[in-house]
């Protein structure tokens, strides 16, 4: 069994790349949306704004990793989006076997990404907002209190600041929860690997996030919050995963292991296409051969000149093709 796919469903593969998604990102969103209806139906809009904001830090999460593989001419083959932010492998991104300042360069482009485009929305709202009377300190820093609970000055405040509260608590959890499965975790298991090797490497990283997601736990219950807690529980559930591989290797290896690869729509139509041109060349081939052993044997019977117009025309046609093929 492998739990990293019983836990997440497959969004086809795209220019080469398998991106899979884990299945508490799209519950928390459900959840989060009906909590919107339900308790803050005024400010509904503003809300879809701010899930749309994070499903684009997800992906946003992906990409800093995809190109920090591609800067160091690594093709990214796999895809992983989690809560947290998510990971990029390819088929030489195994911690231990990269040198660990390039795992640990691959690993950190994420939270980094996180940490610029914070920065440059806290500029966005300080020059809108904050020379109005308010502060650095303004900004919502608070990881426990998202701005969809604050009071919102206007829409566009509202999703600059939610903006900003999601890439910092994105780049805060994959920078200080150390340990399975944030970039920090992948940081002390690259780091480890040359020392362990890979499987005791990935193990350490596991434990060290169990005592991560206790933490999770406890401020789950101080702050009285459901998604700290769906947080820890998944944070638990990637560590067990870890730990529960035979080989070790947990994520950075069983994920390589051959599974059917799922076309997206524009591809299989592709194929399809291919395939029904291919069909109907092959089928044109074989009737243009049963035409021309037709011809064959009746100017073998009566001679060239018992041909009509379109016999000769295609005998003529078919002599110029055989011509370029030759050349």
């Amino acid at each position: 069994m492998q739990p990293i796919r019983n836990m997440s469903f497959s969004l086809g593969t795209w220019l080469g790349l398998s991106v899979r998604v884990h299945w508490l990102v799209p519950l928390l969103l459900v959840g989060i949306l009906l909590r919107l209806v339900v308790a803050f139906p005024e400010r509904l809009t503003t809300g879809l704004g701010l899930m749309a904001i994070y499903l684009s830090a997800l992906v946003l999460h992906i990409c800093a990793h995809a190109l920090a593989l591609l800067y160091w001419r690594l093709s990214p083959t796999l895809a992983f989006i989690d809560p947290l932010g998510g990971l990029v492998r390819s088929e030489e991104r195994i911690p231990g076997r990269m040198p660990a300042g390039l795992s640990t360069w691959v690993a950190l482009a994420g939270p980094l990404f996180h940490l610029n485009l914070a920065l440059l929305a806290g500029i966005l709202l300080w020059v809108l907002n904050l020379p109005e009377g308010g502060t650095v300190l303004a900004l919502p820093w608070n990881p426990f209190r998202p701005p969809l609970f604050e009071t919102l000055q206007s829409p566009l405040v509202g999703l600059l600041e939610g903006w900003f509260w999601i890439h910092w608590v994105l780049a805060l959890l994959n920078l200080f929860l150390v340990g399975v499965p944030s970039d920090a975790g992948d940081v002390l298991a690259a780091w480890m690997a040359p020392h362990t090797g890979v499987a005791e490497a990935n193990k350490i990283a596991a434990r060290t996030g169990i005592w991560m997601a206790l933490l999770l736990l406890i401020a789950s219950v101080a702050d009285n919050s459901i998604v700290v807690l769906l947080l820890a529980l998944f944070v638990v559930e990637r560590c067990w995963t870890v730990l529960s591989e035979e080989s070790g290797e947990g994520m950075a290896e069983s994920v390589w292991e051959p599974e059917e690869v799922r076309l997206s729509w524009w591809q299989r139509r592709q194929l399809a296409k291919q395939q029904q041109n291919l069909a109907l060349a092959q089928k044109q081939q074989r009737e243009d051969e049963a035409r021309m052993d037709h011809l064959l044997e009746k100017i073998h019977a009566l001679g060239k000149s018992s041909l009509t117009r379109d016999e000769l025309e295609f005998l003529r046609e078919r002599a110029d093709r055989y011509k370029n093929r030759m050349a």
